[in-house]
């Protein structure tokens, strides 16, 4: 199970949450794989992406934390598991939901937009097809995403 892991810090916290960062007080606990690790350019948040099922192992390892930093943890699903969600909820059809999450052929920092480009299609579709408008107006929606 992935999460993101989002923190901010407390006023007064810089030196000594640096200070243990720097002293590599950072690292996961065991059974927790860190994926990735993200900072602000203020130095105010930051954002940490973990793989792991074991929440007690999540805990010790953000306790140690607690006294500099208001801490946020998200379980998080990657686009193509949104999708197949959302295609089942909203009654895309299936096809839909596969070309739409197309990020790994976006450039990185471009593929936020195109998924969201994407699964506003989904959603309109869902819409249309549910009668509150002509269906003919589906013909007239570039369903093809190409991401720049």
């Amino acid at each position: 199970m992935k999460t993101m892991l989002v923190w901010s810090l407390r006023p007064g916290a810089l030196r000594e949450a640096a200070g243990r960062f720097l002293d590599g007080q950072a690292v996961p606990p065991d059974g927790i794989t860190m994926l990735g690790r993200w900072h602000s350019v203020d130095l105010s948040t930051g954002w940490t992406l973990y793989d792991g099922d074991d929440a007690a192992a999540m805990y010790a390892g953000a306790a140690p934390w607690a006294d500099l930093l208001d801490l946020k943890v998200h379980v998080v699903v990657e686009d193509a598991e949104a999708g197949r969600v959302l295609a089942q909820m909203f009654g895309a059809r299936a096809g839909s939901a596969r070309t739409c999450f197309r990020v790994a052929k976006c450039q990185r920092w471009r593929g936020l937009f195109c998924t969201r480009a994407a699964l506003s299609k989904v959603l309109l579709r869902s819409w249309l097809s549910r009668g509150r408008r002509h269906s003919a107006d589906l013909a007239r929606i570039p369903f093809e995403l190409n991401c720049l």
